[in-house]
């Protein structure tokens, strides 16, 4: 299989584009995430905070399909892309998962809107909230890098 002159590593590409597989598996969470709360919503302190982590699971699928289909503009080397895959990997799928967990136990402090009107122990409300901030900074990280690739891959 030929590779383009203008990826920097074909390697990189080949991680970049194993997103559309982790991608369409967190979308088929989020939807089972909506199920979920459709088929038990008894099971949520907070059905909202519940049916966020089911949007995030289907946005962030999305959004990872997107990154992995476009592998082949973005211009980073191989090390620098395992990095943007592991932050991405690690930002989509734990915010899915903690967006859910919060709902189910009613956590508010780090999702104010989602969350009015409940509150999950103290501890749980922190450990969330540090999880949530450490995803905004990987994603902040990862998309960062993805700009930087697609600039030097024009």
């Amino acid at each position: 299989m030929p590779i383009a002159p203008r990826f920097i590593n074909a390697v990189a590409c080949i991680v970049m584009k194993q997103l559309t597989w982790w991608g369409t598996l967190l979308f088929m969470l989020g939807l089972l995430t909506g199920l979920m709360l459709a088929m038990m919503p008894g099971v949520a302190n907070n059905p909202r905070g519940v049916l966020s982590g089911h949007l995030e699971g289907v946005m962030n699928g999305m959004f990872l399909i997107i990154v992995g289909l476009m592998a082949d503009r973005i211009r980073l080397s191989t090390r620098a892309s395992s990095i943007c895959v592991g932050l991405l990997l690690y930002g989509t799928f734990v915010n899915w998962f903690t967006a859910t967990i919060a709902g189910i136990l009613g956590a508010s402090q780090a999702t104010p809107i989602a969350g009015a009107g409940h509150q999950a122990s103290p501890a749980a409300e922190q450990v969330i909230l540090i999880v949530l901030v450490s995803v905004a900074f990987a994603m902040i990280g990862a998309v960062g890098m993805l700009l930087y690739g697609l600039r030097r891959g024009e």
